[in-house]
């Protein structure tokens, strides 16, 4: 399985973020099973975050 993904992570306030991630899911070595090929599980992946908590320093306390 080969999972390539790309993502961005924006900061809304100094306690809270969202991250949105893409890629993109590749499957190798199931056209030998007769149940399953590559192609059912290769798929599309999407996916939001929402992070909360304390993200580095106050401004405050920047100098």
């Amino acid at each position: 399985m080969i999972h390539p993904e790309a993502g961005v992570e924006l900061n809304v306030f100094r306690w809270f973020r969202v991250a949105g991630t893409v890629g993109y899911q590749f499957f190798n070595g199931l056209d030998n099973q007769p149940q399953l090929q590559n192609l059912d599980l290769d798929n599309l992946r999407v996916g939001l975050t929402l992070r909360f908590g304390g993200f580095g320093r106050r401004k405050s306390d920047w100098d």
